[in-house]
């Protein structure tokens, strides 16, 4: 393209007062008031280096410059290299007479603003020579890279954080290509587990190594993993170590390192507690079939001290009542005392009689094993109503869910300790107890419109009453949930599954 003539054409030295007047980036020239001899051979360079630093001054800066080191044209003017290096004298010095041995650098240094505060410099600087080749200054131009170096500081020091945190673990950590699988990276604590050297594991994979019990789980976890991109603590059967099948856990990232899909892993052997919760719930099923048995002794001893006490005591008391009131009716008209005597023994033998029946019926409500259970819990909830006058409604099934014996006590009981509960802490004015019964399943719920019970009374240690209503259902096959509402009541509700051979 022909230049246009409507621009007046300007000359080199114009040109150059422009670039260097306007450019954004620092440029500024720095002459010696006497130039020095620095490639004389024999020159002594530390005699002179000191002359430089004290006479070789700032002589042009552009505004670039200016902004860069917060100071006015006035300010800046005749400074020299002492001023600007006045924190790191010796260092200065020394890269000093590096530049003007090689006649040109390049480098990042840390500087000085006239306030005081540091400044990170990029500059480019060539050394100025006169014609018999005696130094007389240099030029150059620079760029404030402050931020820049702090992000790269920073950089760094996360970095080596992160490597210290990686190889410091007390957790195997690795990385692997994710197509090929080949291990790239792996910390202190994979390899001393392992029992392995760094040169026997990187570039190799977790199948070769034999890590896995099933090969193919590395390829379904790998897929999963593509899926689903993280993989948050899967278990699952390793390598054999002493002897023992070593149960595994992991967690699993896809990352990106220069461009590689990779995976970051993280693997924590949990052999020990997994056995230990092996025993845990081991112990736990003992004593629940303890608890279990215990509650069933419990119920067979207190039906037949009730049948005992029923039977035996009162037919006893009954066959006294007769003999009592026989007597009673014999005696001549006129003895007025006996007869008083033995009409007040016969109101302490019928109360004697229905303390009896009570005592029986607490122990083990006979209507329970002689009718069934919904004619019992409709019995139960009859008589809580009556004892406590809290406005109780009922709502079963016509028909005995087909609940085994031992089923059919525990949801009793459930219902008579929820009933109870209601009485003690509830606050309550109206209960519902409801039944739902489908083919495999029978769900009962007590509620109530009470006060409500809270997190922490369901937590409470001391709560064994919660504690037994949970372990019952647990030893029943059942589940039992409590939940409670400030206010609106609380709602204990027990699920029970109907086995196909109940009886």
């Amino acid at each position: 393209m022909p230049p246009d003539s409507s621009i007046p054409a300007l000359g080199d030295a114009t040109l150059l007062e422009l670039f260097f007047s306007q450019s954004l980036t620092g440029a500024f020239f720095m002459m010696i008031d006497e130039p020095v001899a620095w490639d004389a051979p024999g020159a002594d360079h530390d005699t002179l280096i000191e002359y430089v630093f004290a006479h070789q001054r700032i002589t042009r800066v552009n505004d670039a410059m200016l902004a860069q080191f917060g100071a006015s044209r006035d300010s800046f003017l005749g400074r020299t290299p002492a001023d600007f290096f006045a924190h790191d004298p010796e260092s200065a010095r020394a890269r000093w007479k590096a530049f003007l041995s090689a006649g040109q650098s390049r480098y990042e240094t840390d500087e000085r603003r006239l306030d005081g505060t540091a400044i990170r410099i990029e500059g480019e600087y060539i050394v100025l020579r006169t014609p018999d080749g005696r130094v007389a200054g240099h030029f150059g131009v620079q760029r404030d890279v402050t931020e820049r170096h702090r992000a790269e500081t920073a950089l760094r020091e996360s970095e080596a954080r992160y490597e210290a945190a990686f190889r410091l673990s007390p957790f195997r950590l690795t990385i692997n290509r994710l197509d090929d699988g080949r291990f790239i990276e792996v910390n202190d604590a994979f390899l001393r587990d392992l029992g392995r050297d760094r040169g026997d594991v990187i570039g190799r994979t977790s199948v070769e190594m034999g890590l896995w019990a099933d090969p193919t789980l590395r390829d379904r976890y790998i897929e999963r993993l593509k899926r689903e991109k993280t993989i948050i603590e899967l278990e699952f059967a390793g390598y054999e170590r002493h002897g023992r099948r070593e149960i595994t856990r992991l967690s699993s990232t896809l990352i990106e390192l220069q461009g590689v899909p990779c995976v970051l892993t993280i693997a924590h052997d949990v052999t020990d507690r997994y056995h230990a919760e092996l025993q845990l719930e081991s112990s736990q099923q003992q004593l629940r079939a303890l608890s279990s048995r215990q509650h069933q002794v419990r119920e067979e001893e207190r039906r037949s001290i009730s049948r005992e006490i029923h039977d035996e005591l009162g037919q006893v008391l009954t066959g006294v009542k007769l003999d009592v009131a026989w007597a009673h009716a014999h005696l001549p008209p006129d003895a007025t005392r006996a007869h008083a005597r033995l009409a007040e023994a016969l109101e302490r033998i019928a109360g004697a009689l229905e303390v009896v029946r009570r005592i029986a019926t607490t122990l083990r409500p006979a209507v329970l094993d002689d009718i069934g259970l919904v004619a019992a819990i409709e019995w139960l909830v009859q008589q809580f109503a009556k004892r406590t006058g809290v406005r109780t409604t009922l709502d079963v099934p016509p028909r005995d869910p087909p609940l085994s014996s031992d089923a059919r006590t525990t949801v009793f009981r459930i219902v008579q300790e929820a009933l109870t509960n209601v009485a003690r802490h509830a606050e309550a004015r109206s209960a519902h107890v409801v039944f739902r019964v489908v083919p495999d399943s029978l769900t009962v719920s007590v509620r109530d419109d009470g006060r409500g019970i809270t997190d922490g009374e369901m937590a409470d240690t001391r709560s064994l009453g919660l504690l037994g209503l949970r372990e019952r259902a647990i030893a029943a096959g059942g589940t039992l949930t409590i939940r409670g509402r400030a206010r609106r009541g609380t709602t204990v509700t027990l699920h029970l599954p109907i086995p196909t051979d109940a009886t």
